[in-house]
């Protein structure tokens, strides 16, 4: 298959040199949207003019030929389209153009050889097409453009069939690729196929004469360097599945020798790859011309762990038009213009970039840029959706050849919906004498866009640089967050902060949000304004530190709210002027009339000494974090409630951020704090705010420090313990999850403190079938049915467990759902049983438990033998109390044998309803006593009357006979047998009498009142369950009253013979008979 492939290409490649050789000099035109038929210059075509009386725009009334021509009218005026050429190649650019009265005009091309280009003048009044002939140099890479330029006269010109073709007279056509991975050795030959490394071709020559196919893989031998330009075309392209790759086989990189030209230049493709190869240039002084790599037109590219040095202009390149560009672990160093440059033809032209894990240092200047600035970090120019995370730039910028504005570290200009964070900047510099070398800049033109979580440190311009030059479109509605300037500004700027509107135009520069930033500068100002022509700018919840003024000039417009202000050097807002009087002077840090800022030391931690290099690592130093009794805790603004503004869900050191917790000023959401308090023996235990470090063992690491800790487990059986001589205190757990309890086991009551913030609600907490340990990640109690009720309606919940034993369980015909946990409560953990997987929805607002659940008192004769809260409990839920039998205060106690593993003291409530639950506690492996699962149970009563023990024999009716850990059995003491009891037991007094009893039809219940009393009266079902309220709540008067009932329930139908109870609530008491239908 292999050879017939090869064959078959072969034979393709025979026929298109025979078409070649009857066709000479053919080309494809290289101008996009050459006639203006799709009725708009975007997104080939750009514009500029700096003339406000003249314009551009598509005609559809004198075109040449087709629908639409471009028109021009007024003076100094220019419309161009990059292109893309290929070094000493010789091309003919014409177009069809008239003027409006011979109005001076040039058709010309420039950039394509390192000269000012070349231009042909037209005077023509009708449509005539003209011709103009350039050839290339070595390297036609630094943004060569098409254009017409409308030098004088207010008329207007027309344009209409642009075309750039390349003259390829005798040139050999690229021959088709295909054929998989190709490899490229210095030890190989150019005759060979290329397709394996022992028969491998040497040069990238070789490579450029190929049109590669998707899927295709080239392969550069690791550790070997090649010389030129490796070209790619529309030709050589790849899939949305099938990439062109280029790379490196064997040990190392290989490295890419681009000599005075670029490394690699891609036109018109798209799917591509470059990945673990570097590029090196001659040097951006020492003869090279060129970018490292440059895509234009392209899309869908990816460049992957790449070093690239020694370029005159930039790194890395994507320009014109093109989207989806991932830039990934680019080292780019000692470039001219730029480490990476984003350049696009207008604001929508170049769209989902990303740049993330790239260094760009010590990119000094561009030697041939004399009107401009140059020497910059990462740029991006006319771009949109642009992502720049984790990146650093540094020592950029010291050797631009030119005074006047200067470049930056990382920065952007007539972007849209750009993003930079995670990022740090330092110490990018200006030539002498000149300007900015910022940290981070949102420049001219820029929109929706934000910087946040970044630190920036010794630049010689700002640190955050915030500008609209003069023919920008307009920069609006942008943030600036969560950042760190230190001792930027003090070089080239006056400042940390600096505004500038080059437009003077107010509505041209609207919208910034500044917030919750620390600006740090031992030296100068903070904030420096070089004017105030700005709109809707709010500087809120900061941290402004000088070692001066606050601010170069007045603040005039702008507007201050809740920040906090200090001078190292003591001096107020204004030497004269304390800050209080400063503040209601000028109408700033006040909200509703209230002084909302302060001036204070915030108490910083390490303020000043910024070293970092890792953007990894920004969040795990303690720089400019703030002391617990620090005034800016707790003094923030709450912007979301105020202003409606989304500040994200969290700071500078990833503490979490949510909505209605106290906001503290600056970069530091200074941890809240939880104790938790631990009984000795197991707990539960859950936390509701999340640590910085949330090792589980380093949360514990004080009830370890105490010799408190004994174990924990989670729900997986995970645990942390001492392991003694086996390794010493072992975490297999891991990190504590908001969403999880742990059953936790210390020797004696014990605070926990936990620090961090709180729990984002509302928040899924994931359930899988059966067992679950859960926390209670809510800042306060919730009522624990409301918690579950959607898993109830849903059929899915089964059982839950408090660390006491309590449950939320359905007791079915004996009382259906019943809740004897009570609230949630934030510091304890549950147990959940459910029928499948599922997600429980934990909510901001649901409601505490409106009924008070009776807690069984202290038993006194029973006293079971486990400690604190017990151990994976078992319930023994009894139905079918007697209440003419038992009494307020006796005791029912479950026993393993000889051991009370479990005892309840009887209370009115369990009377009332014919039922109790008891609570039982397993025995564990660190010396808890209570019951051995298997064994059966036994069930005791104490008379508190007779103060007498008797033992009783209980029906099961649902569940085991035997201990099984977190199970519920149900027993009945209806037909109990009691040893010793029946015959010392008598009824209570009572003010009730049923008569017939038995009945067969209906049945009188007479009730004696010695006063007027509230009353109600109702049937029950052997088991306590309800059949037919006869008499609501409501009062009755003194003496005797009889109610009847005809043997109906509440359904109006018949019931069953058998044996019931008439419960009579007089006042606070219970009054019981037992009757029978017959």
């Amino acid at each position: 298959m292999y050879f017939q492939k090869f064959i078959m290409r072969i034979s393709i490649f025979s026929i298109v040199m025979c078409f070649i050789a009857l066709n000479p000099g053919l080309s494809q035109n290289l101008v996009k949207n050459p006639g203006f038929e799709t009725g708009v210059f975007s997104p080939y075509w750009a514009t500029w003019t700096d003339s406000i009386n003249s314009s551009f725009k598509i005609d559809a009334n004198n075109a040449y030929s087709g629908n639409f021509c471009a028109e021009l009218t007024g003076e100094r005026v220019y419309l161009y389209q990059p292109v893309n050429l290929e070094p000493n190649t010789t091309y003919k650019l014409s177009a069809t153009i008239k003027t409006e009265s011979g109005n001076l005009t040039f058709l010309g091309a420039n950039n394509f050889d390192g000269t000012q280009g070349k231009s042909l003048e037209i005077n023509n009044t009708e449509y005539k097409t003209d011709t103009l002939t350039f050839t290339t140099g070595d390297n036609p890479y630094n943004n060569p453009r098409v254009y017409i330029w409308k030098e004088s006269g207010t008329g207007s010109v027309w344009i209409d069939n642009f075309s750039l073709v390349a003259d390829t007279t005798g040139k050999i056509p690229d021959e088709p690729g295909g054929l998989g991975a190709y490899y490229v050795s210095l030890a190989g030959n150019d005759s060979n196929t290329g397709n394996s490394p022992g028969n491998a071709w040497q040069s990238i020559d070789k490579v450029n004469q190929i049109d590669f196919e998707p899927g295709d893989k080239i392969l550069f031998e690791g550790g070997s360097t090649f010389n030129g330009t490796i070209f790619l075309h529309s030709n050589d392209s790849g899939t949305a599945n099938n990439f062109l790759t280029f790379g490196s086989y064997g040990n190392g990189r290989a490295l890419i020798d681009a000599l005075t030209g670029t490394g690699l230049a891609a036109t018109d493709c798209e799917y591509i790859v470059v990945k673990n190869l570097n590029f090196r240039g001659a040097g951006r002084k020492t003869g090279n011309t060129g970018n490292g790599l440059t895509f234009s037109n392209c899309s869908n590219i990816v460049v992957d762990s790449v070093e690239v040095s020694g370029f005159q202009h930039s790194g890395l390149t994507a320009k014109n038009v093109g989207t989806n560009y991932r830039f990934t672990n680019v080292y780019a160093h000692n470039n001219g213009y730029a480490g990476i440059f984003i350049f696009g033809t207008h604001k929508k032209s170049l769209t989902n970039i990303y740049i993330g894990h790239c260094v760009a240092n010590n990119n000094p200047g561009d030697p041939t840029v004399l009107q401009n600035h140059s020497g910059n970090g990462i740029f991006g120019f006319n771009t949109t959706n642009l992502i720049i995370e984790y990146c650093r730039a540094s020592n950029n910028g010291w050797d631009m050849p030119r005074i006047g504005n200067g470049p930056g570290g990382i920065w952007v200009a007539e972007a849209d919906s750009a993003i930079i964070q995670y990022c740090i900047s330092h110490d990018n510099k200006t030539s002498p004498g000149a300007k900015d070398g910022v940290g981070f800049d949102l420049d001219g033109g820029t929109t929706n866009s934000v910087v946040q979580y970044c630190l920036s440190y010794n630049n010689h311009g700002a640190g955050f640089g915030i500008y609209q030059y003069s023919d920008a479109t307009h920069w609006r509605n942008n943030t600036i967050r969560y950042c760190i300037s230190e001792n930027d500004g003090n070089v080239s700027a006056d400042g940390s902060i600096e505004i500038w509107n080059g437009t003077q135009v107010n509505a041209d520069f609207e919208g910034l949000e500044f917030y919750n930033n620390v600006i740090y500068n031992e030296t100068s100002k903070a904030v420096y304004f070089l004017n105030h022509n700005n709109s809707n700018f709010n500087f809120r919840n900061n941290i402004f530190i000088s070692g001066s003024g606050k601010v170069y000039d007045q603040i005039n417009g702008e507007n201050f709210q809740g920040n906090n202000w200090y001078t190292l050097t003591n001096k107020t807002i204004q030497d004269s002027i304390d800050f209080v009087t400063w503040a209601q002077a000028n109408n700033q840090e006040m909200l509703n009339g209230v002084i909302v800022g302060i001036y204070a030391n915030p108490r910083f931690i390490n303020p000043g000494n910024s070293t970092l290099t890792n953007p990894l690592l920004l969040s795990t130093v303690n720089d400019y974090e703030v002391e617990e009794s620090s005034v800016v805790i707790d003094k923030g603004l709450d912007l979301e409630l105020l202003f409606n503004i989304n500040t994200g869900n969290r700071d500078y050191f990833g503490n979490p951020i949510n909505q209605g917790m106290a906001f503290n000023l600056g970069i530091d959401q200074f941890p809240d704090k939880q104790v938790i308090n631990l009984s000795a023996g197991w707990n539960i235990f859950s936390a509701n705010l999340v640590p910085k470090n949330s090792n589980l063992m380093n949360i514990l690491q004080p009830l370890i420090n105490t010799g408190t800790l004994k174990k924990v487990i989670d729900e997986e059986g995970n645990t942390i313990e001492d392991r003694g001589i086996f390794g010493g205190w072992a975490n297999d757990i891991g990190n504590k999850i908001p969403t999880e309890g742990y059953a936790i086991n210390v020797t004696g009551s014990s605070p926990l403190e936990i620090y961090g913030s709180p729990v984002q609600l509302p928040i899924g907490v994931s359930l899988k079938k059966g067992w679950n340990i859960i926390s209670w990640p809510a800042h306060t109690e919730q009522n624990g049915m409301d918690v579950f009720q959607t898993l109830i309606s849903e059929g899915k919940l089964k059982k839950v467990m408090d660390q006491s034993g309590n449950t939320i369980e359905d007791w079915g015909t004996f009382g259906g759902w019943r809740n004897s946990i009570g609230n949630f409560k934030p510091d304890e953990g549950y147990k959940v049983n459910v029928t499948d997987d599922c997600t429980l929805t934990v909510n901001k607002n649901i409601l505490k438990s409106q009924i008070m659940i009776s807690e069984p008192k202290n038993t006194a004769h029973f006293i079971p033998i486990y400690v604190g809260n017990g151990f994976n409990h078992m319930n023994i839920n009894v139905i079918g109390l007697h209440p003419d039998v038992l009494n307020v205060g006796d005791e029912l106690a479950i026993f393993d044998k000889e051991i009370c593993v479990g005892a309840v003291k009887i209370q009115p409530h369990h009377l009332r309803n014919f039922s109790i639950s008891i609570v039982t506690s397993a025995s564990d492996n660190l010396g808890l006593k209570g019951f051995t699962e298997g064994n059966p149970f036994s069930l005791k009563l104490w008379d508190s009357l007779q103060k007498k023990e008797f033992e009783i024999n209980p029906i099961i009716l649902k569940g085991s006979s035997t201990f099984l850990k977190n199970e519920t059995v149900f027993v009945t003491l209806e037909k109990h047998t009691v040893t010793g009891l029946e015959e010392t037991a008598g009824l209570t007094d009572n003010k009730i009498r049923c008569y017939p009893n038995p009945f067969s039809n209906d049945l009188t219940i007479e009730i004696g009142l010695e006063n007027e009393s509230q009353v109600q009266v109702e049937v029950l079902g052997l088991l306590g369950q309800p059949v037919k309220m006869l008499y609501p709540p409501n009062g009755l008067s003194r003496g005797s009253h009889q109610i009847r009932w005809n043997g109906e329930n509440t359904s109006n139908q018949r019931v069953s013979a058998g044996t019931y109870w008439v419960r009579a609530i007089i006042g606070d008491k219970v009054l019981f008979e037992k009757v029978v239908c017959q």
